[in-house]
Formats: C-alpha cells, sequence, structure tokens
C-alpha cells in the first residue's frame, strides 16, 4: 500500500510540475528576428540559410559564412554568361541586405567565382569586393536601375579586386 501511495504522490507531483511548466512563456516560439518587418535584425548561422535564400539575386551562391560580423559570401558565375550586369546586380543586393536588413553585419566579403576552363571541378577567381556598413549609403537604388549606377554606386562605398581575366570578359 505505501508504494502505491508513493507512486501516486510522484505522479501527482510530476503532473504538477508539468502544468507549472506549461504557464511560462516560451522565448522560442517568436519568428526569427532577422526577418522581423520594418526593421533590423540579426543575422545568425542558424538563420543564415533561409536570410541568403530571401535575396533576389541571379547568381548561384556557392558558399556563406558568418563569423564576428564578417559575412563572407561566394558567388558562382555560370561559364559563357556575360556577367557585369547579375554580377553588379547581386553585390548591390548583398550590400543592401547586410546593411539595410540586419543589425550585426558591419563588414561583407564577396566572391565572383566562375568554372575552370581545364577542369569543371576548381573556379577560378573573377572579382572580389569588401565593404563596410560605415561606407554604406542608405538610398536604395530601383532594381531596374542602369548597371553603370550600380557599379558607380559600389565602387564608391567598397573595396574592388578585379583579376585579369575579368577585365579581359568585359
Amino acid at each position: 500500500m505505501k508504494l502505491a501511495a508513493r507512486l501516486a504522490a510522484a505522479l501527482l507531483v510530476s503532473l504538477g510540475i508539468a502544468w507549472g511548466l506549461s504557464w511560462l512563456p516560451q522565448g522560442s516560439s517568436q519568428a526569427d528576428p532577422v526577418f522581423q518587418p520594418g526593421g533590423a535584425g540579426y543575422l545568425t548561422e542558424t538563420n543564415l540559410v533561409d536570410a541568403l535564400a530571401s535575396v533576389p539575386l541571379d547568381l548561384e551562391i556557392a558558399s556563406a559564412n558568418l563569423q564576428h560580423g564578417v559575412l563572407s559570401v561566394d558567388l558562382f558565375l555560370p561559364k559563357g554568361v556575360s556577367g557585369e550586369r547579375f554580377v553588379y546586380h547581386d553585390l548591390y543586393g548583398l550590400c543592401s541586405f547586410s546593411w539595410n536588413s540586419t543589425a550585426n553585419v558591419n563588414h561583407l566579403l564577396v566572391r565572383v567565382l566562375q568554372q575552370n576552363a581545364g577542369d569543371r571541378h576548381s573556379k577560378e577567381l573573377l572579382l572580389a569586393m569588401e565593404a563596410k556598413r560605415s561606407q554604406w549609403n542608405r538610398e536604395v537604388l530601383p532594381a531596374e536601375s542602369p548597371v553603370a549606377l550600380f557599379k558607380s554606386e559600389l565602387e564608391k562605398q567598397g573595396n574592388f579586386s578585379y583579376t585579369p581575366l575579368w577585365m579581359k570578359q568585359n
């Protein structure tokens, strides 16, 4: 009889604890802060993929990494595609996303890669861009702006390195 009473008491205490915990507010049930409308949120390793998938890009993302406020993105330009329009539009889109939609990205590093002519498994660097939040012009260009406008705005606000391969193609 004592064993049955002890089991019943343990069951009642367990049910009481479970019921009490159900009344506590749930902090993780809110939406990811980077996706909150109307403001900048925090980009993290857990929401990086979903956040970058929401950025309208023409080029494929080969890789992305976020560490200590530095967002690094590799974009892949398919072989044979004249890339100037796609590249500058996507670079501007990544800058706009990084500075206007996040609160914790302070530095953006982007490399644009292309498949190597001799080896289809290796990639060649076409260009690289480094941009900082402190240099960003808050005015957002419309998506249908000419390529020259995207390029000039980006070159004013970021540092570019062009390879001879990029210079030859464009």
